[in-house]
């Protein structure tokens, strides 16, 4: 199935339908296929049908709850999750939705989710591990009365970790040249911690992200597993 444009819903025989011939409405087509567009959006997803809900928080770091933006997650018994935010703002809203009321449904913290924007399906998708889907702050803006549709679904296999471990490289990297606590939340920065305890399992973490990332990332690597060596040597002093 192809997703519509909300800029071309006009093409649908029922937005046509219901379009006057005058130019006062010209908008009418853009309000019918907002809802056209969210209706196959159910249609095309169960989880939006017949999911539970459980509400989240948006939040802004140094502003605490983002009051005019409701967030929740849908999910279903077949491990169908999806997570939507929704503006009521007249302005521009920057946030991130706090997901660890999710944690019952992630059971594993290493494990690749694939995250895809259901609204613009032509969005790049982002692969994330368990423990950065559920703590990591990943801010989103929205225009004024926006919406944000994730669908969230669990890979497994070596190729859905490559692409997780190249994207939280590129994550790594940011947050290394930053002060910010939050690269501890990250894949890469995880794996490694944990295998911190002895000389040889912190060897095998290593040649398990090499083989990931090598050897297309052969001149970022080194530069960021200096990086968390030093951020897990503060957070074990502290």
């Amino acid at each position: 199935a192809h997703l519509i444009p909300l800029t071309s819903v006009s093409a649908l025989p029922h937005a046509r339908e219901g379009m006057a011939a005058s130019e006062e409405l010209v908008r009418l087509p853009d309000v019918l296929g907002h809802y056209a567009h969210r209706s196959m959006l159910r249609r095309m997803n169960p989880v939006f049908r017949h999911g539970k809900m459980i509400p989240l928080y948006a939040r802004h770091t140094g502003q605490g709850w983002v009051n005019r933006v409701f967030a929740f997650a849908r999910y279903t018994d077949l491990e169908e999750l999806a997570i939507v935010a929704i503006s009521f703002d007249d302005t521009p809203t920057n946030f991130y939705i706090d997901c660890q009321r999710l944690e019952p449904l992630i059971p594993d913290l290493f494990a690749c989710y694939e995250i895809t924007d259901v609204i613009n399906p032509h969005a790049q998708k982002s692969y994330k591990s368990g423990g950065e889907l559920l703590h990591m702050h990943d801010y989103v803006a929205l225009p004024p009365f926006g919406c944000l549709c994730q669908k969230v679904v669990c890979l497994s296999g070596h190729a859905a970790q490559k692409k997780l471990a190249e994207q939280a490289l590129h994550r790594l990297q940011r947050l290394i040249r930053g002060t910010t606590e939050q690269v501890r939340t990250n894949f890469l920065f995880a794996v490694l911690a944990r295998a911190l305890k002895t000389f040889g399992s912190f060897r095998t973490a290593v040649r398990y992200i090499c083989d990931l990332l090598l050897p297309k990332h052969e001149g970022t690597l080194p530069f960021c597993l200096q990086g968390v060596l030093f951020h897990a040597t503060r957070t074990h002093s502290a």
